[in-house]
Order: C-alpha cells, then sequence, then structure tokens
C-alpha cells in the first residue's frame, strides 16, 4: 500500500521528496526502486528519493553529524501492532502529519496519544494490490478508493485540516480517486465488518481465496452471514445507531442521537450482510491479507481485525462467540 500510493502521488505535478522505509525488500528498492502493474494506472517505476532499512536511520536531533529533516507527512503502512513503531523525533511537533493506512479498529489511538498536538489522518483504503515478490507491486482490479478523515472526528463532523487537505491534493494530483469524509470511525467499522474482519477471517481458516470460499460449500454463504451479523452488531453500538436496549437511536446531533446518514447506513443489520457476499461476487476472486500471511507463514493481524473487536464488544455488552474463538483459539 505505501509503495502504490507513494507512486501515486509522485505522479502528479507537485514535487514530493520520499523517504521509505524497507524491511524485507530493502536491497531491491535500494538498487531497482519499486516497479508497479496497476490494472487501472498502467506499469510504472517508483524510485524514492532515499531508502533507509530502519527508521532509527532517519536524523536525529541527538547526532549533530545528521542533518534534521522536517516531514509533513508519516505514512503508517506496517501492519497493526497496537504501538508506535517509529522514532518519535522524526515528528515535529504540531506539523507533521501521522497517517494511518492500517487497517482494523482504533488502531489510531497509540499515535494520537504518542503526539497529541499532531494531526492524526486515518485512511480507509479499497484496493487490491500485492507484492508477489521484493520490490514488484501488482495493483488488480478496478477498485480505487481512499477516504480520509482527522482522528478523533472533529464536533459536527466537519473533515477539515490543511494537512488534510494537501493529502487529498496530492493524491487526487496522482489520479487517485480520494475524499475526506465527516465520519471516519463508520467508514472504518464499514470496511471491518464488509471486508477486512469478515473475508480476512474466513479465508484465512479456510485456505481459500472469497470466490473459491463461497463455491466450497453450500453452508459457506450463511458462515459469512453469521460473521457479518457478529461484526455489524459490534459496529451498530460502538457508533452509537443502536441503543443498550436494542432500539434505534434517534436521528440528530447531541447527546444520544446519531446523524442521519450514520442511520441509513448502519440502520438495517441484514442489509450489511447482503452486501458483503454481493460484493464480493461482484469483485475479481481476492485472496485477503491475512491468507496471503498465513501462507507466507508470518504474524497476522488478528489483533488489529479481530481482538479488538472483541474486546469493543464485551465493553459493550455485545456476544462476539465466532471471533472470540477465531482470535483466541
Amino acid at each position: 500500500m505505501g509503495a502504490l500510493y507513494s507512486w501515486i502521488i509522485s505522479r502528479g505535478t507537485r514535487p514530493v521528496n520520499f523517504t521509505v522505509a524497507c524491511r524485507s525488500n530493502y536491497s531491491t528498492v535500494k538498487s531497482s526502486g519499486f516497479t508497479i502493474d496497476s490494472f487501472l494506472f498502467g506499469p510504472g517505476q517508483f524510485r524514492p528519493q532515499r531508502v533507509i532499512h530502519d527508521t532509527t536511520a532517519l536524523a536525529c536531533p541527538n547526532d549533530p553529524a545528521k542533518s534534521i529533516i522536517e516531514y509533513d507527512f508519516v505514512f503508517v503502512c506496517t501492519k497493526a501492532s497496537g504501538k508506535v513503531d517509529f522514532p518519535a523525533h522524526i515528528i515535529t511537533p504540531g506539523k507533521t502529519a501521522i497517517v494511518i493506512f492500517q487497517n482494523g479498529i482504533n488502531v489510531e489511538v497509540p499515535y494520537k496519544e504518542a503526539f497529541p498536538s499532531n494531526p492524526v489522518i486515518s485512511a480507509v483504503l479499497y484496493v487490491i494490490c500485492g507484492q508477489p515478490e521484493p520490490g514488484k507491486i501488482v495493483h488488480v482490479g478496478n477498485v480505487d478508493l481512499v477516504k480520509l478523515g482527522l482522528y478523533p472526528d472533529l464536533p459536527g463532523g466537519e473533515p477539515t485540516h490543511p494537512s488534510l487537505q494537501l493529502l487529498i491534493d496530492l493524491l487526487q494530483g496522482g489520479g487517485c480517486n480520494a475524499c475526506a469524509v465527516p465520519h471516519i470511525q463508520s467508514d472504518r467499522w464499514h470496511k471491518t465488518v464488509g471486508w477486512s474482519g469478515c473475508w480476512n477471517v474466513l479465508c484465512a481458516v479456510s485456505g481459500l481465496d472469497t470466490h473459491s470460499f463461497l463455491a466450497s460449500s453450500p453452508e459457506a454463504r450463511e458462515a459469512v452471514r453469521i460473521l457479518s451479523q457478529e461484526l455489524a452488531t459490534v459496529a451498530q453500538r460502538a457508533l452509537g445507531v443502536v441503543c443498550a436496549d436494542g432500539q434505534l437511536a434517534s436521528e440528530g446531533e447531541g447527546e444520544g442521537k446519531v446523524p442521519k446518514e450514520l442511520l441509513e447506513l448502519w440502520g438495517d443489520g441484514e442489509a450489511i450482510v447482503e452486501r458483503n457476499i454481493k460484493m464480493a461476487e461482484m469483485t475479481v476472486p481476492v485472496t485477503p491479507s491475512m491468507l496471503q500471511d498465513a501462507r507466507k507463514g508470518v504474524e497476522m493481524e488478528v489483533e488489529a481485525l479481530c481482538g479488538e473487536v472483541v474486546r469493543v464488544g464485551k465493553r459493550l455488552g455485545v456476544e462476539t462467540p465466532v471471533l472470540k474463538y477465531v482470535s483466541f483459539c
């Protein structure tokens, strides 16, 4: 994701300097950059101005031999770990915007706690891409949508901030379908319910891509419905759409009320469930990130995609037996 969207930004007319931290693909990217194969944007090559193996190699104010660089943005594109995994000195207080390119719920919390004076921009990405080999990025399908909002949501739902607008301008300048939304947490939950927490889990435990899973058994669709409903119920409570007594909240602003658009999106749990199946059928067969990680034998994002939903559900009194089993078995 980080390589794809950095390349997209670099396609615009505004000059941007990139420092990219790479791990297993460091040697390839250092020598040759990224090779991009995108269904929507075509082939391309992205050569960051600077490639480092670890964020500790970035400018350090305690070392006079290194120049101090003030970054406008720091993009967090690693797996969600629940902690800040870059040195604090790369963040200029009050200036550097931290952009969270991660799936999951409450992934913004550690960054806002660590840097309370800095804008934290939460990004919900709808795109299908992977790195089949070091330095090669493949973007498949015709999906390209990035929704952005400040964390936490501003009072009244106004998604305005200079850093947020600049980021949208940069992404749109490269041809990306990017937009600001007033309730980014609703969009985070929407992706968790409709994709990250549902299909990631089902495909990882079955070892099948989305289409293969649906075709695997007459009970496959029922499995999607059960897990989707569990996720949707937690989301409805977390967003305040459904009250503790099980009744829909009132429309409006203020305590005990929710905006009309949230009620329209989240009020019908059954419709949410059906959308999950239809969306998977309409797209190309997808191998979600958790299944890719499982096949590689590397750590999966179980905590961010499953464990956190279970904890939110427990706090709100919502049972999550399926996710609880997947998260802690």
